[in-house]
């Protein structure tokens, strides 16, 4: 009895690091050049680590859709500059307030802990030029159907993900303290 329950946390344990499929990025082997654009930011988003590789993380910028990511990925998206939330999203929200400037590039990185039934987001943090330009030489590069419908974030899941990233910052602004400061390259 005891091997064969094993057997089925075993089974469900693969099953479930099996991760979802993306539905607005594809792989390219042609990476852009990173560069500022005058009248738009520059967001380029990391995730470095292989844990949780297989789990989709949908990214927003105040609840619209900008890409999806996998564990060693990468993607950019130009947004218009201005305060803005920018948020990642599986079984959980990860949260980030930014000043985003015109003409400026944010290097971005996130990472990953193992949730309740899927890896979830821990955040955003800076990267410097050099990390980011290592990054993009050893990681895919996922590039934005926006031929797609893409889905917006959920709203009221957008308000939640606001109110608890604010207590958050009420409780530990330390912990923000070098996302906050964060002003682009």
């Amino acid at each position: 009895m005891k091997k064969v329950m094993f057997s089925i946390l075993i089974s469900a344990f693969i099953v479930g690091c099996a991760g979802k499929a993306m539905n607005y990025m594809t792989y390219s082997e042609s990476r852009p050049v990173i560069k500022a654009t005058p009248d738009l930011s520059t967001v380029v988003i990391f995730r470095f680590m292989f844990y949780g590789a297989p789990w989709v993380f949908k990214h927003y910028v105040d609840g619209k859709l900008i890409g999806e990511n996998k564990g060693r990925t990468w993607f950019m998206a130009k947004i218009k500059p201005g305060k803005h939330y920018l948020m990642s999203h599986s079984e959980i929200v990860a949260t980030a307030y930014m000043n985003f400037k015109p003409g400026k590039i944010y290097y971005l990185s996130e990472g990953a802990v193992i949730g309740l039934d899927r890896v979830r987001p821990t955040g955003f943090g800076p990267l410097s030029e050099r990390e980011a330009i290592e990054g993009e030489k050893t990681y895919r590069y996922l590039e934005f159907q926006s031929t797609k419908d893409a889905e917006d974030m959920d709203l009221e899941l957008y308000k939640q993900s606001i109110k608890d990233y604010e207590k958050e910052i009420k409780e530990n602004p330390a912990g923000f303290k070098d996302i906050l400061g964060y002003d682009g390259v």
